[in-house]
């Protein structure tokens, strides 16, 4: 199934650094809250670019809208007052800009977030890049230098959570082009334009939360 959103015990670690011992218990509730939904952030509509070139430069673009799943389950339940409303969208707003890869962030409705996001670099030194993080991750690249393979992957979640998601009105469409140089080892892609000798396109089109996960590996060898 589509990109799982996070590690469950992760979620929302990020937005409580800082915040005072009283909210802890408030905190939990979230984080078990959000283990039925499948994750934390969710992309709703984008388009996403990676370049990976055979001597291992990256670059990674994404634009579109993102959800903050907690958030949107407790508007969509009403379990909010306007300003603990105000204070949760300031609270995602502030850990996104945090990033220096968030180019803009702007709330539109509902914990729905548009994020322009980008990082480029040398894989090869790096060796993972994560979006939106590590602990918060949509979408993977790790290379293996032993191997020399480089794997892009989105994360799964089940039937059920996807089918909770749907229930918040929470859905995903979007295109993830992926350009390289290097040789495909496989991938699932929707389908390859081929650019010349060595050099294709990977495209992906995602309809649906209840579409599998992007998965592609290259050999940098």
């Amino acid at each position: 199934m589509l990109w799982n959103f996070l590690q469950i015990h992760d979620c929302g670690a990020a937005l409580r650094r800082g915040r005072s011992v009283r909210l802890l218990l408030s905190f939990l509730i979230v984080v078990v809250a959000t283990a039925a939904l499948g994750g934390c952030y969710l992309p709703l509509r984008f388009d996403a670019e990676v370049v990976i070139t055979r001597n291992g430069y990256f670059d990674f673009r994404f634009e579109g809208d993102i959800a903050w799943t907690p958030l949107s389950r407790d508007i969509h339940q009403h379990r909010l007052s306007r300003q603990e409303k105000r204070e949760k969208i300031l609270r995602i707003e502030t850990d996104l800009e945090r990033d220096p890869a968030t180019q803009s962030v702007r709330h539109l409705r509902d914990g729905v977030f548009n994020l322009r996001w980008q990082r480029s670099g040398d894989l090869l030194r790096a060796r993972s890049v994560n979006f939106v993080r590590r602990s918060d991750r949509i979408l993977g690249i790790k290379y293996i230098k032993k191997t020399g393979l480089v794997t892009l992957e989105g994360r799964a979640i089940s039937r059920d959570n996807a089918q909770r998601l749907r229930s918040y009105r929470l859905d995903t469409t979007g295109t993830l082009k992926v350009k390289t140089d290097a040789r495909v080892v496989n991938h699932n892609a929707t389908r390859v334009v081929p650019l010349g000798p060595r050099t294709q396109i990977l495209v992906w089109t995602i309809r649906s939360v209840f579409d599998p996960a992007p998965k592609l590996v290259i050999d940098l060898h």
